[in-house]
């Protein structure tokens, strides 16, 4: 295989790491963990290898090891931003249920941090997985981040349209994305999201 010889005349490109990516892949999770584990001998972004070492083994079936290296990726410093940095890159790996309790920690050290509230709002609002999908949760979430920051920051007023939309209510919906497109009448995204609460309402 051509990753196998990279491995041994291109060590300094992390071919561990692409060779992981393979076997993950093709769901062979010993031979990617194994990869994995490797690559952190040279990862430059240790925290974003474990996160991935933590999918491989939560993937094979070894949730013990998934949780220790998911705390070795927030390390020891128990910071709001450790927890929340891992959070989103659970989040990457579709690991929801990891991801909401990182948040929940970032939340517990920082109750006030509207990042944090809008990222969980987020997910709460959009998630792919309807187990993790709570509307109310996070409208409560996203009302309290646009209320820190003064209806000024227009990715939180959009993930606030986007919690009213998931609870049926595309009037709110519509009245609150447009709010989003005065702050920032640039986006294109926010502009989609308004078509799609409108044709809610039959418009």
């Amino acid at each position: 295989m051509e990753f196998e010889h990279a491995k041994q005349i291109e060590p300094a490109d992390r071919p561990h790491e692409s060779l992981a990516g393979v076997y993950a892949a093709q769901g062979i999770w010993a031979k990617a963990i194994a990869e994995y584990r490797q690559d952190l001998r040279v990862a430059t972004d240790r925290r974003s290898t474990l996160v991935a070492l933590a999918a491989a083994y939560l993937a094979g079936g070894d949730e013990t090891r998934a949780a220790q290296t998911i705390s070795e990726a927030v390390g020891h410093r128990q910071k709001a931003v450790d927890h929340e940095a891992v959070a989103l890159l659970l989040e990457g790996h579709k690991l929801y249920a990891q991801a909401i309790q990182e948040h929940e920690v970032a939340l517990r050290l920082h109750p006030d941090w509207p990042f944090a509230l809008n990222n969980l709002a987020w997910l709460y609002a959009t998630c792919d997985d309807a187990r993790f999908r709570m509307p109310l949760e996070a409208e409560l979430l996203a009302q309290r981040a646009v209320y820190l920051t003064g209806w000024r920051e227009s990715n939180y007023i959009d993930t606030l349209a986007q919690a009213y939309f998931a609870l049926g209510d595309a009037v709110a919906a519509v009245a609150t994305e447009r709010v989003a497109l005065q702050v920032s009448p640039e986006r294109r995204d926010f502009q989609e999201h308004l078509a799609r609460y409108a044709r809610g309402l039959g418009q």
